[in-house]
């Protein structure tokens, strides 16, 4: 456990000179980084190397005396995307999302003081069990990008039947309370399905819950928000939660590795959602969001960890406004319209991000976009830069592809 920000300094300088641990490997990279107006680090990872990929490489952190622009963590760099892929052969092409369809299980103890608040999402309002606020204001917000499902304190077999009913969901967002079991032979992570405030206490390990979310259908994206969703064990002797997925080939895995604390999961989770729908790329998205955990520490925004299995970027769609029927009049047209309570919540930013000075009306949509995109790589035969797909993408091309770092194999 990172207890102290020296600790994890010290962590992310020895992670860094196991990556580059001689003075050429060094300086090739400062040279990578001088060069670069965005930088994708991708660390690839053979699927059985646990004792690897159990290393918080999120941490990396750039020695002053190494670099001339040293003494700083990578992921907190405005230009950089560190993401994680684990090797192994993909069962289905990149993908691509059309009409976006999220999952949300809320498995949080019930907010005692919520008794007289009115559910803001139409998921909310038609659950028996009203879901916790944090929740609610996220689906409310979804609701205006696609279909949103909420489960609370699901079974594990009414998770799977969720899960695989109709149409895959493209994004299952499971939050609620991990930990990490202990023991000779049973280590695992596991997930609280119904805490002890809702009925019977029930947890599931991380084997389970990869079932239940992936075993039939598999979604786009799985974000797990909760404490230790991401931690692999050091010795080989368990997977954890993201690992598991991968391996029931979800190509893309949102986690966190250590303990976090609850506000600083709702902000990252919340700006993510508000950056992914202003139409940035998943990865953009997910760095914008560290910025949210930046003022509670000096190293929590490291807390997240990203497994993408695609160079193919993954944007979720715009959605289009159904049209008006011919000849409904402006009384039909207002009956129609969602009530006050209905109509989606507008995350708030946080304050000094560049979310909120967009909102603040000092930058235009198009320009703040572009900023915000941090001038990805371009095309190289058109100079174009990508934009949200409008039919499935094809993966990068050799000359468009990430500076990799391959363990195991060559990079």
């Amino acid at each position: 456990t990172i207890v102290d920000s020296d600790t994890a300094r010290l962590l992310g300088l020895n992670l860094y000179e196991l990556l580059f641990f001689n003075a050429h490997a060094n300086e090739w990279f400062e040279r990578v980084w001088e060069g670069a107006s965005e930088l994708r680090l991708v660390l690839e990872f053979p699927a059985g190397a646990l004792d690897l990929i159990s290393f918080p490489w999120e941490f990396l952190y750039v020695p002053e005396v190494r670099w001339k622009a040293g003494g700083r963590y990578l992921v907190d760099q405005p230009n950089v995307s560190l993401v994680r892929r684990v090797l192994r052969k993909p069962s289905q092409g990149p993908p691509v999302m059309e009409n976006a369809k999220f999952l949300f299980v809320d498995c949080l103890p019930p907010e005692p003081q919520a008794n007289g608040y009115t559910p803001r999402s139409k998921a909310g309002r038609e659950s028996a069990t009203p879901p916790s606020r944090e929740v609610d204001e996220l689906m409310a917000f979804l609701e205006a990008r696609g279909e949103v499902t909420l489960q609370r304190y699901p079974s594990f077999l009414d998770l799977r039947d969720q899960a695989a009913k109709g149409p895959s969901p493209d994004v299952i967002h499971l939050v609620g309370h991990g930990r990490f079991r202990a023991g000779a032979a049973n280590k695992a992570f596991e997930f609280c399905l119904r805490p002890r405030e809702a009925g019977m206490e029930s947890w599931e390990t991380d084997e389970r819950i990869a079932d239940a979310l992936a075993g039939r259908q598999v979604p786009k994206l799985v974000l797990l928000h909760t404490c230790k969703g991401g931690k692999v064990g050091s010795y080989k002797d368990y997977e954890g939660a993201a690992i598991a997925l991968v391996k029931r080939d979800v190509p893309n895995v949102i986690a966190v590795q250590h303990e976090i604390m609850v506000d600083q999961a709702a902000a990252f989770v919340r700006l993510f959602y508000d950056a992914w729908a202003r139409e940035m790329s998943l990865e953009l998205a997910i760095k914008e969001a560290r910025g949210a955990l930046r003022s509670a520490s000096d190293f929590s925004f490291c807390l997240p960890v990203v497994y993408v299995q695609h160079d193919a970027d993954l944007f979720l769609p715009t959605p289009v406004p159904a049209p008006t029927p011919a000849g409904a009049g402006v009384e039909e047209a207002q009956s129609r319209a969602p009530a006050a309570s209905e109509k989606p919540l507008q995350t708030t930013p946080l304050a000094g991000s560049s979310v909120a000075q967009g909102a603040a009306g000092k930058a235009d949509k198009s320009e703040l976009r572009d900023r915000e995109r941090h001038a990805p790589p371009s095309d190289s035969a058109t100079g174009e830069h990508p934009r949200p797909p409008t039919e499935p993408s094809a993966e990068r091309k050799p000359s468009d592809s990430p500076l990799s770092v391959r363990f195991g194999g060559t990079s």
